[in-house]
């Protein structure tokens, strides 16, 4: 419980600084995507309720996002929601503005055990999004649009079968070379292998 107090007093104290009321018509539901067109792409294919997942957020997706940085790599996230409480994560994360994506995904990470385990995990994971500058009505807009969830299952259904993914976490890493599809958390493993794929563009 300290450290969910501790880290929503930090998301304050920077929510202070950034947030801004939304507006109510924003709506962004694309794929996030991290850097802009590049010939090494990496897919990344995870889930909010899934325990490898986190490890892989907190300790590899830093390292791969170097890369980004450095203009070797585009890393496009698929989010891969099985079940209700994923879903509603997922939702919210595709409504929020991009630049508020990262913050959500390191709260419903952080606390995956509190919300994953709750009686009624909505008040928790909606507590997350209200924290980033949705108000209720929004929330609301946003869980209810059946497009919007639409979209997000045909997607990780359809991105999924294309790369032929089955377990998460995992990346495919795509360019002109070929493809090269990675599950788990074996940090050297995965780094090496997109390393490899960058040297091939």
């Amino acid at each position: 419980m300290k450290k969910i107090l501790a880290f929503f007093a930090v998301l304050l104290g920077v929510l202070t600084v950034q947030a801004a009321t939304l507006d109510d018509n924003l709506k962004p539901t694309q794929l996030r995507v991290y850097g802009g067109e590049k010939p090494v792409k990496a897919y990344v294919f995870t889930s909010f309720s899934c325990p490898h997942c986190t490890v892989f957020h907190k300790n590899i997706l830093p390292e791969i996002k170097k890369m980004v940085d450095e203009g070797k790599l585009q890393i496009i996230m698929v989010e891969m929601p099985y079940d209700a409480r994923a879903m509603t994560g997922t939702a919210l994360a595709r409504c929020l503005p991009p630049k508020q994506y990262d913050k959500f995904a390191e709260a419903m990470f952080d606390n995956q055990q509190t919300w994953s385990y709750a009686k009624n995990p909505k008040p928790i994971i909606t507590g997350y999004a209200k924290l980033l500058g949705m108000s209720e009505g929004q929330i609301n807009s946003c869980l209810s649009d059946k497009k919007l969830l639409a979209t997000i299952t045909e997607q990780r259904n359809n991105l999924s079968n294309m790369y032929g993914v089955e377990g998460m976490p995992s990346i495919v890493v795509v360019s002109d070379s070929g493809r090269k599809l990675l599950v788990g958390t074996d940090k050297e493993t995965i780094m090496s292998e997109i390393q490899k794929k960058i040297a091939k563009k």
